[in-house]
């Protein structure tokens, strides 16, 4: 298998904000990995089958994009390691069962628009994995006073991790929900966000970034939590920034 992580984009979708894909090259390099770029289109397949790589960075928006399966559905295939939420979690969550599964798993879903919601972001996998809680406030931006206990975020964080591990969700995403009115131990989710857009500007980075984290460590802590998964050995630099990221 190639030293190279594939970056797979679509660069003609209007899902997520530009993304700027150099930007990520340049920090994958930078982690000691080599790097190619390729814009997907329907002969990806059969570029994939020919040379196989050690991991695809998949930045097709995991929702809403016409291509959105078709990357998870081809590394699967092709039994390729990949970035990002599977196919089953895809198909589930663009294929209207999400309010049955989080049912089923006794989590309180409602499609209605939330008002004051809070944005809960999520890096890594397993015993390697950071959260962040914040509020969205009218303009969209996070804040960090959130206004609850620390038992309150204790119960919120381990909610999480059971829809994490109910729904598949993988190396990185984000929900925002709120908690019934008077009842503290009760979180309604209204939108789930497998593989959240990577723009150095969007909620999901704003939201690590108040937490000290830089934008590499971010990318970086979405390969890490890759590359552990697949038991694929880290470079010395990933190994290192492992350690700072997920203290």
């Amino acid at each position: 298998m190639v030293n190279e992580i594939v970056i797979i984009h679509n660069a003609n979708s209007n899902i997520y904000e530009e993304v700027d894909i150099n930007r990520i090259k340049d920090l994958i390099e930078n982690f000691g990995l080599a790097t190619l770029i390729l814009q997907i289109d329907e002969h990806l397949n059969k570029f994939l089958e020919r040379k196989r790589f050690k991991l695809i960075f998949n930045l097709v928006p995991a929702l809403n994009d016409r291509y959105s399966r078709f990357v998870p559905a081809i590394c699967e295939l092709l039994k390729i390691p990949y970035v990002g939420t599977g196919i089953f979690t895809n198909s589930m969550l663009t294929g209207g069962f999400s309010k049955e599964i989080l049912q089923y798993h006794g989590i309180s879903y409602s499609e209605n628009p939330i008002e004051n919601s809070y944005y809960i972001s999520v890096l890594g996998n397993k015993k390697e994995i950071s959260f962040n809680i914040g509020r969205l406030d009218s303009n969209g931006k996070i804040s960090k006073d959130v206004g609850i206990n620390e038992e309150t975020q204790k119960m919120l964080i381990s909610n999480v991790i059971e829809l994490k591990y109910s729904l598949k969700l993988y190396d990185y995403f984000s929900l925002s929900g709120v908690f019934k009115p008077k009842q503290k131990s009760k979180f309604i989710i209204q939108d789930i966000t497998p593989s959240p857009a990577l723009k150095e500007s969007s909620p999901f980075c704003e939201s690590f970034k108040s937490l000290g984290k830089s934008y590499e460590e971010i990318i970086a802590g979405i390969l890490i939590g890759a590359m552990r998964r697949y038991d694929i050995a880290l470079s010395e630099k990933l190994e290192a920034l492992s350690n700072k990221i997920f203290g």
